[in-house]
């Protein structure tokens, strides 16, 4: 899917909450995300995989803070790794998140530089140049390694709803087995 298309998403859907697209492969660019609108309610997304033009370019600290940038003005309220996926990744496992953000193409010939710059998405693995990037930019974002996020994320929203519609939380029986993932205050600030 073109990034273009968070425009028609933003445009059209402007109180989405939810963006689970699980199967679908997100292809950005610099250009395209300075140009999208705030979906300023969308608290959780799921894409198979986000590609971008030329990661090795973007993995420069200058380009990786404008990336970062754009994209916490286009997913204000976004606090979770939208690929979870990666973070089943033997680097994330590891806790690599932590070094140092670094990463120009330095020492790559020209046509090394050529052949990142169009993704083969079929092609994905997590020595890639799109998976490298796409974890330094869930660090710059502050996204934290966090597996039951997405479950938080969904019980406070229907913990918010049955407040709107029944004037109280219900209390659900795995509650009582889990109270980690049925608490709104276990390491999901918002």
């Amino acid at each position: 899917m073109p990034g273009a298309l968070l425009e028609d998403i933003s445009r059209h859907c402007p109180r989405l909450t939810v963006l689970d697209l699980p199967m679908i492969q997100l292809c950005i660019s610099l250009a395209v995300i300075t140009e999208l609108h705030p979906l300023w309610r969308l608290g959780s997304t799921h894409f198979a995989r986000i590609y971008s033009e030329n990661p090795r370019h973007l993995m420069q600290r200058d380009k990786l803070q404008s990336v970062a940038t754009e994209w916490r003005r286009i997913f204000p309220k976004l606090r979770g790794i939208p690929c979870p996926g990666d973070l089943y990744s033997q680097s994330m496992q590891e806790d690599e998140l932590g070094e140092e953000i670094q990463g120009d193409s330095a020492g790559l010939s020209v046509d090394e530089e050529m052949s990142s710059t169009e993704p083969s998405l079929d092609w994905d693995d997590y020595d890639s140049d799109w998976f490298i990037f796409r974890r330094k930019l869930w660090k710059v974002l502050g996204y934290r390694k966090d597996l039951l996020i997405y479950d938080k994320i969904q019980y406070m929203w229907q913990t918010d709803l049955e407040i709107e519609m029944v004037r109280w939380p219900i209390v659900p029986l795995a509650a009582f087995f889990d109270p980690d993932l049925h608490s709104t205050t276990t390491l999901c600030s918002w």
